[in-house]
């Protein structure tokens, strides 16, 4: 195993990192566009509950009535299709949150491996500098000499 390896892994391990961030902002995105359209939704079923037509009492007139009617139908409305984009919109967030734990797994293994190869490598360095004290040594003794 080579110092080169270890620096490609930790290359490798950066691009990793960005690619989960990249993949957590996109899913923290996703998740305030879902609360601003379940604000949105809770919003227009208010403001449709509030906009009910009063009661026909003489003094309205039919025109007016069938107006606030047609008002809160379009309200009603709205507030379904704004339904209907909170749950794409969830299914979005949830494949965005799926996509973040694949790239934080990912991630994880390849810091794992990383971190192998490291120890690898440390111990192939000490193994080597064993190596060339035992040849030191094996020399001085040769010599006649205590190491």
């Amino acid at each position: 195993m080579t110092k080169r390896l270890h620096d490609c892994l930790g290359q490798l391990q950066e691009l990793r990192e960005q690619s989960r961030d990249r993949a957590q902002a996109r899913w923290a995105e996703q998740e305030r566009r879902c609360d601003r359209m379940a604000d949105a939704v809770q919003r227009l079923e208010t403001l449709a509950a509030s906009s009910a037509p009063a009661p026909f009492d003489g003094r309205t007139s039919a025109a007016l009535l069938s107006n606030q009617g047609a008002y809160k139908d379009t309200v009603l409305d709205l507030a379904r299709q704004q339904r209907q984009a909170l749950t794409q919109g969830r299914a979005d967030a949830a494949a965005a949150q799926a996509v973040l734990m694949s790239e934080a797994r990912g991630e994880a293994a390849l810091a794992k491996v990383r971190d192998q190869v490291g120890a690898r490598i440390a111990q192939d360095a000490r193994r080597q500098e064993q190596k060339t004290q035992d040849a030191v040594a094996t020399q001085a003794w040769l010599r006649g000499g205590r190491p």
